[in-house]
């Protein structure tokens, strides 16, 4: 969680439980995982989730053209 912007990381810490549950399982966590994770857990996953997403964006595949 440390690598994520500050700003970043006090969404993450202002978001609730559910939803962190709910994006983790969009983002394909497996719905019994999430729910048995504790609330640290959880926000570790979602960071590791975030900083994905921040990559990607960053990164686009190739053959994509804007």
């Amino acid at each position: 969680m440390d690598k994520l912007k500050e700003a970043d990381q006090q969404k993450l810490h202002k978001m609730g439980s559910d939803r962190a549950r709910g994006r983790l399982m969009k983002a394909g966590y497996d719905e019994e995982t999430v729910f048995s994770l504790d609330r640290s857990e959880l926000l570790e996953e979602l960071a590791k989730v975030m900083l994905a997403e921040a990559e990607t964006a960053q990164y686009p595949a190739e053959g994509v053209q804007n």
